[in-house]
């Protein structure tokens, strides 16, 4: 009888996925995280060092954009919206799994004060499992968008 329980317990066992995966969700050390690398742009572009933004971005980002558009980019806000003076993070969630298929996602929405026009600037980070957190996508809303 043991050995038909224990042959029982070990086929159930085996016939599991060896798939383990844990998720954690607006964890503060994960916001902190994420924030290291928000910092760094909102930084580089302080200090007049857009071009050191460019390795934040993530290899997806640049399959749908290239780097060359993205400073012409960069320049066409800063010239329509004006300079950066100020940011407050107005909302951030993460989403971090770990195990098998590891991999974090962030999510940041700041209040940007310009020199012209004040915007909303929405972030999109992904780390996957053994790489850095890069950059996945952003938007940015401002009326002085929408102005000749």
């Amino acid at each position: 009888m043991k050995t038909t329980l224990f042959i029982a317990f070990t086929l159930i066992i085996c016939s599991c996925t060896n798939e383990f995966t844990v998720q954690k969700k607006n964890n503060e050390s994960d916001k902190r995280e994420g924030e290291r690398i928000m910092d760094i742009y909102f930084d580089n572009i302080l200090l007049d060092k857009e071009n050191e933004n460019l390795s934040l971005f993530g290899k997806e980002f640049y399959k749908v954009s290239s780097k060359e558009k993205l400073m012409k980019e960069n320049e066409f806000i800063k010239n329509k919206l004006g300079k950066l003076l100020g940011k407050e993070l107005k909302h951030w969630e993460t989403a971090v799994v770990s195990g098998t298929s590891s991999n974090s996602e962030y999510l940041f929405i700041y209040e940007i004060k310009r020199e012209k026009y004040n915007s909303v600037e929405t972030f999109y980070l992904i780390k996957e499992a053994l790489d850095s957190i890069k950059i996945h996508s952003y938007k940015i809303e401002s009326e002085g968008l929408l102005t000749e």
